[in-house]
């Protein structure tokens, strides 16, 4: 029972850590440019020049 449980608990944290993004996409930069980060500034341009 005791294995079981720890199974159970390991494949929660394997699913956690491999099943969802690890690294989640940024979202758009938003508001007036002018106050944007240079990040920001450089993610928009990328986006845009695909």
């Amino acid at each position: 029972m005791l294995l079981a449980f720890g199974g159970a608990i390991v494949a929660t944290g394997v699913w956690s850590i491999w099943g969802g993004d690890m690294f989640p996409a940024e979202s758009d930069p938003t508001g007036k440019p002018e106050d944007w980060t240079e990040e920001e500034m450089r993610r928009w341009l990328r986006k845009v020049s695909d």
